[in-house]
């Protein structure tokens, strides 16, 4: 009994090597065939830094006129647009599949990756490389380095290091499930983004300006504090209690996620373009 489970152990931990090892491929291969087009590719990027930019500015700006809120300034502005743009850009730079769900669905090119024999989940999440995102995530590596030398604390880099990998999770999973709606729906595109931003735009916002009810709603049943606003506090306080909150929070969505996922596949009907991928 205990050499059958080591072997299915092991068995499991192979074929996750070798599901991210195919992602690796399909990664580079969309990674050279977006430098193709270089100049539009630094044009996208220095576009949306600006727009980044644009958005400290006026928080900077608020808290200069307002004074601090809760703790919250200027400075945790930094630490708050890194965070996110760090979840968002690593998120959905190598998994942007689970934006484009709806458009598999509709287009019926899921049949694809159902004929594969890859992982479903994983295969589907990878599908997508999303290489805009990666500016982003650099820009949101700066803000954090920013973070940590304006308070002086390296320390905060570790923490910050070791809740990403939790609000990816969280990014991640509620876009997949935001995105199950199209096995639901049809014509969701619209319909699945429009959910997506209801999680989304309360990441951008401090905290400390929500009220206590609806700091629950956004903490517990749509977890957008979860991705900017505790990880800046669990910082700032160094809370080992909020640290844990956040991993809670993404695993409990990633098992929701999950199966939220192959619950919805169980409705799919076979679309009309068939293509194997691999």
């Amino acid at each position: 009994m205990g050499a059958k489970r080591i072997k299915n152990k092991r068995s499991f931990v192979s074929g996750l090597i070798a599901e991210f090892t195919v992602a690796r491929i399909i990664w580079l291969t969309n990674f050279r065939a977006a430098m193709e087009f270089r100049t539009a590719f630094m044009l996208q990027i220095v576009g949306m830094m600006i727009n980044d930019c644009a958005f400290l500015a006026l928080w900077i700006l608020f808290f200069q006129v307002m004074g601090s809120v809760n703790g919250w300034s200027g400075t945790q502005i930094f630490a708050l647009l890194g965070m996110n743009l760090m979840c968002y850009g690593f998120t959905f730079g190598f998994a942007g599949g689970s934006l484009w769900l709806p458009r598999y669905v509709e287009q019926g090119t899921f049949d694809g990756f159902l004929l594969s024999p890859r992982n479903l989940y994983v295969r589907t999440m990878t599908s997508r490389f999303d290489l805009a995102g990666l500016g982003d995530a650099l820009l949101g590596v700066i803000l954090i380095i920013a973070y940590a030398v304006i308070t002086g604390s390296a320390l905060s880099l570790v923490w910050f290091a070791a809740m990403l990998p939790a609000t990816m999770l969280i990014f991640l999973s509620v876009s997949v499930v935001a995105g199950t709606a199209a096995f639901y729906l049809p014509d969701s595109n619209h319909t699945v983004m429009a959910v997506f931003k209801v999680f989304m735009n309360p990441t951008m916002y401090p905290s400390a300006l929500f009220p206590k009810v609806a700091r629950f709603i956004f903490v517990v049943l749509i977890p957008s504090l979860t991705v900017g606003g505790l990880p800046v506090e669990a910082v700032m306080g160094h809370s080992w209690l909020t640290l844990g909150l956040v991993w809670l929070i993404a695993l409990l969505w990633l098992l929701i996620s999950i199966a939220a996922f192959y619950g919805s596949v169980r409705r799919y009907e076979s679309g009309n373009f068939i293509g194997l991928r691999g």
